[in-house]
């Protein structure tokens, strides 16, 4: 009897240690990218320019809600009770295009990074959930492409999207 229960206590310590390495073993991962416009008359930001419903970006130095720069956040899950590694780091780079969407110069259209910036991670909430800002200094009328990839970390995560900025001058 002793040792049919020692042998079951065995394989429920064996079942709970294995659920806890699985946990601890969930890979980190971006799972969002968002842009708000800093819109200059006002000093607010706007809502998310990724996305679903996300707004027209024409016109965006000029227009109602006028903006030249725009911060980025980069939504960071690690999972819950999971600890953040202590060298772990977010790297953003955007690039631009070279022409306006509007202009009409047939050549091929050429990269230019606007920001190549890495930054460390603040703690995170219960759920292991953390953002990271970075600002983009100048966003006038081309289409921006954002980078976003995790660092110091096990395995590889990263995540893209594009602010199609445009004017229709």
């Amino acid at each position: 009897m002793m040792l049919r229960f020692s042998a079951l206590f065995a394989v429920a310590a064996l079942y709970f240690c294995s659920v806890c390495i699985t946990q601890a073993q969930v890979p980190a991962k971006i799972t969002e990218i968002q842009a708000r416009a800093f819109e200059s008359r006002t000093g607010t930001f706007s809502a998310n320019l990724l996305g679903a419903g996300a707004p027209e970006l024409g016109n965006m130095p000029t227009g109602t809600n006028a903006s030249v720069s725009t911060f980025v956040i980069v939504k960071v899950e690690f999972g819950k009770d999971s600890p953040i590694p202590a060298n772990a780091k977010v790297r953003l780079v955007a690039t631009e295009s070279s022409s306006a969407s509007f202009s009409s110069n047939p050549k091929k259209q050429s990269k230019k990074v606007i920001l190549d910036s890495t930054s460390s991670i603040g703690p995170a909430d219960a759920d292991g959930t953390t953002y990271v800002g970075f600002w983009l200094k100048r966003t006038d009328c081309r289409t921006i492409f954002l980078s976003a990839t995790l660092i110091g970390t096990a395995g590889t995560a990263s995540k893209t999207e594009v602010l199609p900025f445009t004017c229709y001058e």
